[in-house]
């Protein structure tokens, strides 16, 4: 709660914009760009993603009504963008949802697939250094079909190696649902993924129903697991 209060106070404070010089503007906007990532590391998705609608309609401001300011309204360097402040916050959202970025102090990528940024790997009690990606991530938490698969998710493929039986199910970030799986089987193993519907899952299960064994998980063949893998 302190928190998220101390980042409020923040946001409240872009409203002194006006009085504030190019060079101060663009180093406050560098020091909000690491708060918005500080607290997706920190606070609970569902909060984060809330006070991330509130706060980022703050700092999407439209600088050029003034005049005084650069005609891009989007001060968090996420590339130019024009328009109302709530197109630019979306703007802003989405990049943050599609590109995500390094964490450079335990080697961790940074992304926002379902409304609130996630950590895969390192140590959530350090006070991330981030670092926004030129690239592509260094890990494979988003492939390129990465617009799509924000809005249809992917259907994986898991193997546990204790028994040979394979998962078929569907995540909007396959490799943490990998993660969590492991931390009770640590056995499984990611064998692939593709961007996919609910519905594509729901037909895989379908025609793989003879060999369910319970639930998500089925005896599939070679030939099975190799038909899977060129999807």
């Amino acid at each position: 709660m302190v928190f998220a209060l101390t980042l409020l106070m923040q946001y409240l404070y872009i409203n002194l914009k006006h009085m504030m010089s190019q060079a101060e503007l663009h180093e406050y906007n560098q020091q909000l760009e690491q708060r918005i990532r500080y607290a997706a590391y920190h606070l609970p998705g569902k909060k984060f993603s809330r006070l991330a609608q509130m706060m980022l309609s703050a700092v999407c401001s439209d600088y050029h009504a003034s005049g005084e300011y650069p005609v891009d309204g989007n001060p968090i360097a996420m590339g130019k963008a024009h328009g109302t402040t709530p197109q630019l916050a979306r703007k802003t959202l989405i990049s943050l949802m599609v590109e995500g970025w390094l964490d450079s102090q335990v080697g961790t990528t940074m992304y926002w697939p379902t409304g609130a940024m996630r950590a895969l790997y390192g140590e959530v009690n350090k006070t991330p250094h981030l670092e926004k990606l030129p690239e592509a991530p260094a890990m494979p938490v988003l492939p390129p079909t990465a617009k799509r698969a924000a809005k249809d998710g992917f259907v994986y493929l898991m193997l546990n190696k204790r028994n040979g039986y394979y998962k078929i199910g569907h995540s909007t970030v396959p490799k943490f649902r990998e993660k969590t799986l492991q931390a009770e089987e640590p056995e499984i193993e990611m064998l692939t993924w593709f961007v996919g519907t609910t519905a594509k899952e729901r037909e895989l299960h379908e025609l793989y129903a003879e060999k369910r064994i319970r639930g998500e998980w089925f005896a599939l063949s070679v030939e099975d697991v190799n038909a899977l893998m060129q999807l």
